[in-house]
């Protein structure tokens, strides 16, 4: 996770003692709660995280205690983990995750289609893909940007695409996609940029 997400850049913009803690903690997956930063439940010691990021651990106690004030950033921090899912934050970051459900037995075939519809049009960030028999078959796709509309028409009407779920950070997506998409906020918070801020609307 090398690329710094657009929420760190808004809020940490006159801050860049503070920006080069929190980077540290992205690229670690390093969650804070409570004010502590946690590994998968173990607690990091501040003088860590201060030697890290080349700070004094001041530095790293005023970051914990910014993350704890402003809800964007706890909820984002929250949900980091030391082997973060990045469909879990795509949204948070600007980017739009693809889930598509798949006919069990037949997920090459609808890959293949579903990449080829992409190509040269968007930037993939993530994939995966299972296909466990019993489990079903399911592709995730997280792209730079907005997928356009026509490629989710196009995934659409691939014959073995059962199901289609859209993560993103733009409200207005419900408005123009089709039936058989389901729109999600993941997390369940619209997160835009407003006149250089962030915002959270619950």
């Amino acid at each position: 996770m090398s690329r710094r997400p657009l929420l760190l850049e808004v809020f940490f913009k006159k801050y860049p003692a503070r920006q080069r803690v929190a980077d540290v903690l992205f690229k670690r997956g390093l969650s804070v709660k409570d004010g502590k930063i946690v590994c998968d439940g173990i607690e990091i010691p501040f003088i860590e995280i201060a030697r890290a990021a080349g700070v004094n651990r001041r530095i790293v106690y005023d970051t914990v205690e910014y993350i704890g004030r402003e809800l964007p950033l706890r909820l984002f921090f929250e949900r980091l983990r030391c082997n973060t899912d990045l469909f879990d934050v795509a949204p948070l970051m600007e980017m739009e995750a693809l889930e598509v459900e798949v006919q069990e037995g037949h997920l090459q075939s609808a890959v293949e289609h579903i990449l080829g519809a992409m190509k040269d049009r968007v930037r993939v960030r993530l994939m995966d893909a299972r296909d466990v028999p019993g489990l079903g078959a399911r592709l995730r796709i997280a792209v730079d940007g907005s997928l356009p509309a026509e490629i989710l028409n196009s995934i659409k009407e691939v014959p073995y695409v059962r199901n289609i779920v859209l993560y993103t950070y733009d409200p207005s997506r419900a408005k123009s996609l089709c039936e058989m998409c389901e729109v999600k906020y993941c997390p369940r918070y619209e997160v835009r940029k407003r006149r250089g801020k962030v915002s959270v609307e619950i």
